[in-house]
């Protein structure tokens, strides 16, 4: 897509964003626009290797809270990317 089209589907995509996510799109430079492909981490399955995670017999435990938790943030992340960070 050329730098004017793809601006306008930037703001397209920010509108109802908050004011200065907007604005920055808004007044970018159009001419140096230019298309950027993300990626985002996938995904995985609780691993059974003993030698990874060293907190005792919880480390089973441990690790699904992790995976759960982590992954919880990338899927946020994604969905809503300028979403304030959680607290507490």
């Amino acid at each position: 897509m050329p730098p004017a089209e793809l601006h306008r589907l930037a703001m397209e995509t920010v509108r109802g964003w908050h004011e200065g996510v907007q604005r920055i799109v808004r007044e970018a430079d159009v001419e140096a626009t230019f298309a950027l492909q993300v990626y985002s981490a996938q995904r995985v399955e609780p691993w059974d290797e003993p030698a990874v995670t060293l907190v005792g017999d919880a480390k089973a435990s441990y690790e699904r809270r992790m995976l759960d938790y982590a992954f919880a943030a990338v899927e946020a992340s994604r969905e809503h990317p300028f979403a304030p960070r959680p607290t507490g």
